[in-house]
């Protein structure tokens, strides 16, 4: 997800130095995790020892306990569901950890901010809290129905052929994994692939292609992703939307990123929303379901236009190979992004930017 070296493109390319003290936890349902160098939780094995301390071969981690005669199709679900279910519990894991460590982080700024007495500090930063929590505690409910659905999975083998069928069928509309049937193993025809949009590489503009720093840097025309107004403030915004958000890939010598520019036509915005932290979240829902998260290479501060006064921020995310794969075949349904006042979600119409843009990049050699 997040490489290991860290790329900010202003007007020059950095490499800033970053590491975590790497943790290892174990979640709801078991699964032995590790933070990884760029911040991401990932599972690993632990595998049982013997008295001697070598690895015994008593148990198969990824045995799956169905009875002889058990159709295939119904254990290779049981696979796909264990597997999404265990994915999404490690994110939702992820996500309450992140909230913990930013309540704490500002916590402590708070305390700082009693301790000098700014009183606009200390407003702003308990209103920050307030929200911070409610998310925190929304974020644990799923870490907990995803825990609860990695039961519900567990239980298949002890049901009958029917009862499995069924369970099978209700548990892959949950986690948007597309269940096989006996009929066939293709995958859903039905699911709308961005692919199936038509495309035009035509439509693909470089507006940059230099080198820096002995890499080549390659980046595309923006594109308009969504727009916004909350619902408070639409009285106020009936022409436009408050929020308008363009999107735009880079690739860096291997390396691709994802940057989206954002801007509020309001002069006060950026007392609402405050600032885009380093390492901030964002969370990408498609629309079977997947969850994918990016996080925020650098702090993105408000700007303010010259002539116009309104606020802009600029973020950049570095996007693996894996999820630009996602990207181009699987419509996104909703991006959530963790502002210092909160988390907002916004609904995605426009499901062929990123996929065209994707398309974009991948054809520059």
């Amino acid at each position: 997800m997040l490489k290991y070296i860290f790329y900010i493109f202003i007007l020059v390319i950095l490499r800033p130095e970053f590491t975590y003290t790497q943790r290892t936890a174990v979640t709801l349902s078991g699964q032995n995790i590790k933070q990884q160098a760029d911040g991401t939780w990932k599972k690993y094995i632990a595998l049982p020892q013997d008295s001697s301390g070598f690895i015994s071969e008593s148990q198969n981690p990824n045995e799956v306990p169905f009875a002889a005669g058990t159709p295939d199709n119904i254990m290779t679900n049981y696979s796909s569901l264990l597997n999404a279910a265990q994915k999404l519990e490690v994110e939702s894991f992820a996500s309450v950890d992140f909230m913990e460590l930013s309540i704490a982080q500002n916590e402590i700024t708070l305390s700082k901010a009693k301790l000098s007495k700014d009183k606009k500090a200390i407003n702003e930063l308990k209103t920050i809290i307030k929200q911070q929590i409610k998310d925190k505690n929304k974020a644990e409910k799923g870490y907990q129905n995803y825990f609860e659905k990695i039961l519900e999975i567990r239980n298949l083998p002890s049901q009958n052929i029917s009862e499995q069928e069924r369970s099978i069928k209700k548990l892959a509309v949950f986690l948007g994994v597309q269940p096989e049937t006996k009929q066939s193993k293709e995958t859903d025809k039905n699911l709308i692939k961005s692919s199936d949009v038509s495309l035009h590489l035509q439509d693909c503009k470089i507006m940059r292609d230099d080198i820096k720093l002995k890499k080549r840097v390659v980046e595309i025309e923006p594109k308009f992703l969504f727009s916004f107004t909350p619902e408070r403030l639409k009285s106020y915004f009936k022409e436009k939307d408050l929020m308008q958000t363009n999107a735009n890939f880079l690739k860096i010598g291997k390396e691709y990123f994802l940057k989206l520019s954002i801007k509020l036509f309001s002069k006060d915005a950026s007392k609402s929303y405050g600032f885009i932290s380093k390492e901030s979240m964002m969370h990408l829902e498609f629309i079977n379901g997947k969850k994918e998260m990016l996080f925020a290479l650098d702090a993105a501060p408000a700007q303010f236009e010259n002539y116009t006064g309104y606020t802009t921020y600029t973020i950049l995310y570095a996007v693996s190979s894996d999820l630009l794969g996602v990207l181009e075949d699987i419509p996104l349904n909703t991006i959530s992004l963790m502002w210092s006042s909160g988390y907002e979600t916004y609904d995605i119409y426009q499901v062929e930017t990123l996929a065209s843009q994707v398309k974009c990049i991948k054809s520059i050699k």
